[in-house]
């Protein structure tokens, strides 16, 4: 830690209520007060990088162009390039339909229709892994994929069941 006095994280910054960018711009949510304590802890500067998406901080990490991803769900494809710790914040991922669309028990009633998630978060790499017979509609936000569900241009949104209650 002496050696590296500033350790560089990689957020993403619409991913409220783990962490984002508030309407000032500064680093927000439930992730950034765990990285406020680490800091104050271990006397170090955790410093966020400006300007990325979750995209690009996912291909930064995997250049080893950031220290720490601070809010990071693990999968295989991730483990090929990071350390993980054991998780801290723990909750479950939802299928996400219309209110007037057929009951949906599970993914494999999602076979053929088209389904929204956000573009290189954790439910990408397991759904292309584990359901490749899924038609998986890449969106750049939590939003933009709620929206297409609620619009019916996609059959239903799979994410994190914190960050869509929140959205």
């Amino acid at each position: 830690l002496k050696q590296h006095p500033v350790i560089h994280l990689g957020i993403d910054p619409e991913w409220a209520p783990f962490e984002y960018r508030d309407t000032k711009g500064s680093y927000s949510g439930m992730a950034s007060d765990y990285v406020r304590l680490l800091s104050e802890r271990l006397g170090v500067e955790l410093r966020t990088r400006e300007g990325l998406n979750w995209a690009e901080v996912i291909e930064h990490a995997k250049q080893r162009r950031l220290d720490l991803l601070p809010a990071v769900m693990k999968s295989p494809q991730r483990e090929e390039y990071l350390n993980f710790t054991s998780p801290y914040l723990d909750f479950p991922m939802v299928i996400i339909t219309r209110a007037d669309a057929t009951f949906v028990a599970s993914l494999d009633d999602l076979v053929g229709k088209q389904v929204a998630v956000v573009c290189s978060y954790v439910t990408q790499d397991l759904l292309e892994a584990n359901h490749p017979d899924l038609d998986l509609v890449l969106t750049d936000n939590i939003d933009q994929g709620l929206q297409a569900v609620s619009l019916g241009e996609v059959s239903a949104y799979v994410g994190n069941l914190a960050a869509i209650s929140h959205a």
